[in-house]
């Protein structure tokens, strides 16, 4: 009974291993295919086992998988094992967009291409993703959007029009500033930026400046565009710490004082379109008060820069005492605050 059973096995296993063996040889494996190759692969064990390695730590051999540099076994295989190497490129799957600029942003955010918000700001013909273009009131409130890709921050001065703008928001309208007479156009996110750096650094000790304790010197600069067109915002030369008994501080913003200074010809090229500069945060003399709002010399500068600097654009006192920008510019040939905004808004607003 035993000897009978045992020949039965016996023929059983080698006709499962005949099986296997024809199933070896009808997935026989080509590492050169890929390239072309179709010639007979030959092999110590002819074919019976998979026996082309490379450089991947983890090898079969047989029908176990070898870490070749730690000379361990990693696993023992069953027959009917299926091992297939995959590389681990899972970083590269993070960034996968149909928006061909996706990867300019990528050191922000995944979706930074779209503003972080791919559902709105989807970019499909190649070109950098633009926000709608937003409307506050001079109390820093958001009143409304146009809906164009424009990215553009307005200021509405007239009562009655953000008044009209609030209640076409209301019902689910865009604005248009083509039909507004009272907006203002606020500089970008980017220069807005730059100008709270300012008003940080006026409100911090400056050697340069002969400010030991910070709050009593006036920092600034120019925005525009250089020679490639490139949006730039320049640094200028802090301007010397107040002293007391004296009328004020003053600094001149049209005066690089960037790493490239030095260079007159490169910057004589910068196509400068308005100023901006810091009216301190420091306490006056007792009976005294200092200016927030720009100067009598501040508003004729932004008169006589149109002639000397080619500056056609708006002009930014930045009120660190009472937290006020002052938006100035020429109108009818004399120098006129056009709008205002609170100061801790206007350097943080993402126009979205």
């Amino acid at each position: 009974m035993n000897r009978i059973f045992f020949s039965f096995s016996l023929s059983a296993l080698m006709l499962l291993a005949f099986k296997a063996s024809a199933q070896r040889k009808d997935k026989e494996y080509n590492p050169f295919e890929s390239i072309g190759k179709k010639g007979k692969v030959v092999s110590a064990y002819g074919g019976r086992f998979i026996e082309v390695f490379d450089t991947d730590s983890i090898q079969r051999i047989g029908s176990v998988l070898f870490n070749i540099y730690q000379k361990k076994i990693v696993i023992l295989l069953e027959p009917d094992s299926v091992f297939i190497k995959t590389s681990d490129n899972t970083g590269a799957s993070r960034w996968y967009s149909v928006d061909p600029l996706a990867d300019r942003f990528t050191s922000f955010s995944p979706y930074n291409f779209a503003l972080n918000n791919p559902i709105l700001f989807n970019d499909p013909d190649g070109r950098a993703a633009r926000p709608f273009g937003d409307f506050y009131d001079q109390q820093g409130n958001k009143i409304g959007t146009d809906g164009k890709n424009d990215q553009k921050l307005y200021v509405v001065t007239d009562a009655k029009e953000v008044a009209a703008a609030q209640k076409t928001t209301a019902k689910g309208q865009k604005l248009d500033a083509d039909k507004m007479t009272s907006e203002v156009l606020l500089a970008s996110n980017h220069v807005r930026s730059e100008m709270g750096e300012a008003v940080d650094a006026s409100n911090k000790p400056s050697v340069k400046a002969g400010d030991k304790t910070g709050g009593y010197h006036e920092e600034g600069g120019y925005y525009g565009k250089n020679a490639k067109g490139d949006e730039i915002v320049i640094d200028a030369n802090p301007g010397g710490a107040y002293v007391k008994g004296t009328s004020g501080a003053s600094i001149d913003p049209t005066t690089p004082g960037d790493q490239y200074a030095n260079q007159a010809a490169w910057r004589a090229q910068d196509k400068k379109e308005g100023t901006f500069h810091v009216h301190f945060s420091g306490a006056a003399d007792p009976g005294y008060v200092f200016q927030m709002s720009p100067s009598g010399a501040d508003l004729r500068n932004s008169v006589t820069r149109v002639t000397t600097e080619g500056m056609t654009g708006n002009h930014y006192v930045l009120g660190a005492g009472n937290n006020t920008v002052y938006v100035y510019k020429p109108v009818n040939g004399v120098g006129t605050v056009i709008a205002t905004f609170p100061l801790d808004k206007f350097v943080i607003i993402q126009v979205k």
